[in-house]
């Protein structure tokens, strides 16, 4: 997807990098904080919660005023790219569960259950994200608008739902 046309690819870039190291920084602290760096528990419930964040941003983000105060527009791109792309994409992660769960294997259907289990609830929970995020703000959630971007878009765009 190229970026919108009010951010760089190079202002894009760093939005990204900026969100990014401020999720992987959440992500570690988090595990160190609970004092069991390295299992599933902490990961599971970091992505659970990422999953629902996203969610809930993507089904708000649509409905935010594409615009600040001083007429400058692309305020919603901003907002994907450093919270969604960025910080969310930084703060989960999927490579860190594959590792985790090959080490911490303690039989051959306790990985696949995990990891099903982990897919399967991530689901679950961006839904109920998408749900909340419209509900925030008034929207129907529903068959029609999800992802459709168009409530409340002043410059036409698509306001397509990927992060």
């Amino acid at each position: 997807m190229k970026p919108d046309k009010t951010t760089t690819t190079r202002g894009a870039g760093a939005l990204v990098f900026a969100g990014g190291a401020l999720g992987a920084f959440l992500r570690w602290a988090f595990t160190v904080d609970t004092g069991i760096e390295g299992s599933l528990w902490p990961l599971l419930v970091v992505n659970l919660t990422g999953a629902f964040a996203l969610g809930l941003m993507v089904g708000y983000l649509p409905l935010v005023s594409d615009t600040t105060g001083s007429g400058k527009s692309g305020r919603r791109e901003r907002i994907r790219l450093t919270f969604g792309t960025g910080l969310l994409g930084g703060f989960t992660s999927y490579s860190a569960i594959a590792a985790a769960t090959v080490q911490d294997a303690g039989g051959p259907l306790g990985p696949i259950v995990y990891l099903v289990g982990t897919v399967v609830l991530g689901l679950l929970l961006a839904k109920a994200g998408l749900w909340c995020g419209a509900r925030i703000t008034g929207e129907p959630y529903g068959r029609d608008n999800a992802g459709s971007g168009n409530s409340g878009n002043s410059n036409g765009a698509t306001g397509e739902a990927t992060v």
